[in-house]
């Protein structure tokens, strides 16, 4: 059998692996707490030259007040020996805190960039990701680097420094001893250079299923009603199982090399502390050493794997956390296509003209929306945009507010191309009245005051009341401080979408986009918000999608877009009495009217 076709496909494989530049550019985060992280490498050297000298106190010890059986001279070596433990234990204690607070706050810095700049990016951007993917970046992926700048990052540079003095030290003790000690370092480099890269793509693919399962779950959730509509709960159950499979056998298969690495060094650190025993038990006897040595060479062959140990764990964690770095930094460098022009400026006064001149558009290459398309609008004027789905009448208002950039022609309002306008002075002159109003999580104060954020509660109460929303949000518990659920949850779709006209009335846009914006209400409600809607519109340019061509009659243009271009235009009496297209539309309503009564 066939294997069924991945729905949500794995992100792409990155080619370029970790390197000392992405490393470079992590630390950058880190220069504002450069004080803090120097005085976490003071403590963490302090532990680490109290921690490797406490077994030379011991060997002193042994060779001297316990062979000698001077209690007054071991309890001086035992309180030293306490002390050094002690500066170990406090300086780890507080060198621990300041990393971790630290790290903390590069996370905090990091995560705050990656959102502003997905904040900032163009629908271009979006159309391409799934929010599911979008959210492993901003959560998962920065999530994986907490551990490998609290833990790793900063600790490795005190284990290599804690090594290079362990070893001076124990060369100059024995020379013998010392290198029995090291006989596993090249065993430990070829088993490095087998297994860590196998460990660095395990890791990686890791975080490409964790993006996978991230999507599809994002996704299943935000589309549960039409699961449960359409009885699919099974399917979607059955498809999880199979990404939650691929999850854990990449986890496993991640977590199987990393022990390889680990316990891989542990068992050579075995190996060498048994030679050591072996041949430091028959010099002891020869004479060549002491016991005391033997005892304290038995210690710091075990404190010399130590920091071995620890700097492969923190490969681990750089293994897991090298693609995780690579998805963030890929995420930061992403271009956005809509950018404010050097020269870009803004109007001393906003009387809402538009005019395209010969617009070419196309979401994919060779495949045009719109072609040559110009037109012109009046300040004040209302014009409908009808036709086939996907003939590009919301692409024409989306490039109205420059989600999109024309690839040909120009785009004007009030006779400056938008593209030498600052883009958020732009969209704060435009009023977007969407057929799936969105509401976020908070009172329906807070929501119609999104329109604009220093309005009065007096002004959001006038403003519900043009739209006719005052009387239905009085009605609720709590009125206007009820709070809405994430996307409105908890009042009617109806309701939803007068509160977001009371939200565009409130911002007093310059240009007005409806669109489809009054397709989830009754034609009673409809009725009475009519006079609500001439409110709105008065004064102000409206662009208005509609199928419904009853609710566009009274538009000073409609324009009727087809086959990638205006196919014709004028108002609805005119159109009819030509006979086009748009007459073919009317008459078909009319005879659905007429069915449906």
């Amino acid at each position: 059998m066939a294997k069924k076709k991945q729905r949500l496909v794995d992100d792409e494989v990155i080619e370029t692996r970790f390197s000392m530049k992405q490393l470079a550019r992590l630390l950058v985060y880190a220069k504002p707490y450069i004080f803090h992280i120097v005085l976490a490498f003071v403590l963490m050297m302090l532990a680490s030259v109290a921690s490797i000298f406490s077994p030379f106190m011991m060997q002193e010890a042994i060779d001297g007040p316990i062979k000698e059986n001077n209690m007054m001279g071991l309890m001086y070596y035992a309180l030293i020996m306490l002390g050094l433990n002690l500066i170990n234990v406090l300086c780890s204690i507080f060198r621990q805190l300041i990393l971790t607070k630290v790290g903390q706050k590069i996370i905090m810095k990091l995560r705050s960039d990656l959102f502003r700049h997905v904040q900032e990016m163009s629908f271009t951007f979006f159309d391409s990701r799934p929010v599911g993917k979008i959210l492993a970046r901003i959560i998962n992926d920065v999530n994986a680097l907490s551990d490998l700048i609290t833990n790793g990052l900063f600790n490795i540079l005190i284990e290599v420094f804690g090594l290079v003095v362990l070893v001076v030290l124990i060369f100059n003790i024995d020379v013998t001893l010392s290198l029995l000690s090291l006989a596993g370092i090249p065993l430990l480099l070829v088993w490095m250079l087998v297994f860590t890269p196998r460990a660095r793509d395990a890791w990686a693919d890791v975080s490409k299923k964790s993006s996978t399962i991230n999507a599809f779950i994002h996704e299943q959730l935000s589309g549960i009603k039409t699961t449960q509509a359409f009885t699919r709960e099974q399917k979607a159950v059955e498809e999880h199982h199979r990404i939650n499979g691929e999850y854990k056998r990449t986890w496993l298969k991640a977590i199987f090399y990393s022990c390889v690495l680990n316990y891989g060094s542990a068992i050579l650190s075995i190996v060498g502390l048994t030679l050591v025993y072996l041949a430091g038990v028959y010099m002891a006897k020869s004479g060549v050493v002491t016991v005391g040595v033997v005892v304290g060479f038995s210690n710091y062959s075990t404190r010399f794997w130590s920091p071995i140990l620890s700097i492969m764990n923190y490969f681990n964690t750089l293994n897991s956390a090298a693609a995780s770095m690579e998805r963030i930094f890929e995420m930061l460098d992403e271009q956005n296509d809509i950018v404010d022009a050097p020269d870009a400026t803004v109007p001393e006064e906003w009387r809402g003209r538009v005019e395209f001149e010969d617009v070419t558009f196309y979401y994919e290459e060779e495949k045009p929306v719109l072609e040559n398309v110009s037109f012109k609008v009046a300040p004040g004027e209302t014009v409908a945009l009808v036709g086939p789905t996907g003939a590009g009448k919301s692409t024409i208002v989306n490039l109205v507010a420059r989600f999109y950039d024309v690839k040909a022609g120009r785009v004007l309002i009030d006779g400056i191309d938008i593209r030498q306008l600052k883009q958020h002075e732009l969209r704060r002159h435009i009023g977007m009245m969407l057929q799936e109003p969105y509401l976020f999580t908070g009172t329906i104060r807070e929501n119609i005051r999104y329109g604009r954020l220093d309005a009065t509660d007096e002004e959001i109460e006038n403003a519900a009341r043009v739209v006719c929303a005052h009387d239905f949000i009085m009605d609720l518990p709590a009125g206007y401080d009820t709070i809405v659920q994430e996307r409105g949850g908890g009042i009617s779709q109806g309701q939803r979408q007068l509160i977001s006209f009371a939200r565009a009335l409130l911002s007093d846009p310059t240009i007005l986009v409806l669109d489809e914006a009054t397709s989830n209400i009754d034609t009673k409600t409809e009725l009475m918000l009519q006079k609500g809607l001439n409110e709105l519109m008065k004064g102000r340019t409206t662009f208005v999608i509609a199928h419904r061509l009853s609710t566009i009659k009274s538009a000073d243009d409609i324009m009727v877009i087809a086959e990638r271009k205006i196919y014709e235009h004028g108002t609805h009496n005119e159109l009819v009495a030509q006979g086009g297209l748009y007459a073919e539309l009317n008459e078909a309503q009319y005879r659905f009217m007429k069915i449906t009564e």
